[in-house]
């Protein structure tokens, strides 16, 4: 065999291993999947949280704080809290459903606005501990965004629960003026 000869055979056999190692390797990609992301909260005992602290951009932080039975607003003011609102807010907590993952980088975090400028800033403590440190974002398509702090993967939460976590101070404050059972009363006058 010629010189020209065997150094065509050898040129045709380079490409023809290329081409098969190419192709095993296009195969073995196809039948194996890059993992599915997922993302998993923290199942939270509601009775056991007893302090709570919110931020977001727009808002100075609050931090609420359970002494006996009775909430307390401790930040920026202490006051009495709003008994309802706090309840609502921990419920919420406690019933948290992953729906989906919505992202998995971190510059997806400002458009679902589960950044540290868009967000809102949810930790809740059990004895001092976090039992739960994230982020709440937008709600789109029937889910609220929510990011666990220190993670890329935003995940998607059945149904709108920002509000209940994104308010004023004064939303916070128990702002009853009086009680008053309604079979004590037996008139009611207003005058303007």
């Amino acid at each position: 065999m010629s010189p020209n000869r065997l150094g065509i055979a050898m040129l045709v056999l380079l490409v023809l291993v290329g081409v098969t190692f190419f192709l095993r390797n296009a195969h073995d990609t196809e039948d194996h999947a890059p993992p599915k992301a997922e993302v998993k909260l923290p199942k939270i005992d509601k009775d056991k949280i007893d302090e709570l602290e919110l931020s977001a951009a727009d808002h100075p932080k609050v931090r609420l704080v359970k002494k006996g039975d009775d909430w307390r607003m401790a930040e920026p003011v202490d006051a009495k809290a709003d008994e309802d609102a706090v309840k609502n807010a921990i419920n919420k907590l406690g019933e948290l459903e992953v729906t989906g993952v919505a992202a998995t980088k971190a510059e997806n975090h400002a458009k679902l606005e589960v950044d540290v400028a868009k967000g809102t800033h949810v930790i809740a403590k059990s004895g001092g501990q976090p039992v739960i440190d994230m982020f709440v974002g937008s709600y789109q398509s029937s889910n609220s965004m929510v990011r666990l702090n220190g993670q890329n993967n935003v995940a998607m939460v059945k149904g709108s629960i920002r509000y209940l976590f994104t308010k004023q101070p004064r939303e916070w404050r128990d702002r009853t003026i009086t009680k008053i059972e309604v079979k004590d009363a037996q008139e009611l006058t207003f005058d303007n």
